[in-house]
């Protein structure tokens, strides 16, 4: 399934996209070892998210490299564009046959595309290939309400989860 984790910045979406990634790189009981692909685009670099969770009881740094498997993609999008996703993301399924697949922030991609057609396109080839492999993949990404109703994304996802944060009194509440 293709899942949406959509929220403003600060509302929690990176800190629960790990939580999950670490809750599922533990052995399944169904037997499924397959490893966690968990990509930055243009957000954050992959050590700074190491180091900010580091701090955190979920964290389990012995998962990282064997089935928590960080990757970049930032060089490569910002030098050919939106089209460099599809072949990398290809041929890490091609490599580490992951179950669970994060893209921290795919709506950062928006910020590179020239027309509305050629993200509709790269989004069209990046859901043929996912929904031909056995994997859930997780788009985070600053989205607001409106953003929901107009971009392609939306259209394709199978679920959305929206986190918010409000104020109250002198404290935000996620």
């Amino acid at each position: 399934s293709i899942n949406i984790i959509m929220g403003q910045p600060g509302t929690g979406k990176t800190i629960f996209a790990e939580q999950m990634v670490f809750h599922h790189a533990k052995d399944d009981e169904d037997g499924d070892r397959r490893p966690i692909l968990y990509i930055t685009t243009l957000s954050e670099p992959s050590a700074k998210v190491l180091m900010y969770l580091q701090r955190f009881s979920f964290f389990d740094e012995s998962k990282v490299g064997s089935v928590v498997h960080y990757q970049e993609i930032g060089t490569q999008l910002t030098q050919n564009g939106i089209s460099a996703l599809v072949p990398f993301i290809e041929e890490a399924i091609h490599t580490l046959s992951p179950k669970i697949i994060v893209i921290d922030s795919f709506k950062a991609l928006h910020d590179l595309t020239e027309t509305p057609q050629q993200m509709r396109r790269m989004l069209y080839e990046l859901t043929g290939l996912l929904t031909a492999y056995e994997t859930t993949v997780f788009l985070l990404g600053e989205y607001t309400d409106e953003h929901a109703q107009t971009l392609p994304e939306f259209a394709v996802a199978d679920g959305i989860l929206q986190f918010l944060r409000s104020s109250l009194s002198t404290r935000d509440e996620r």
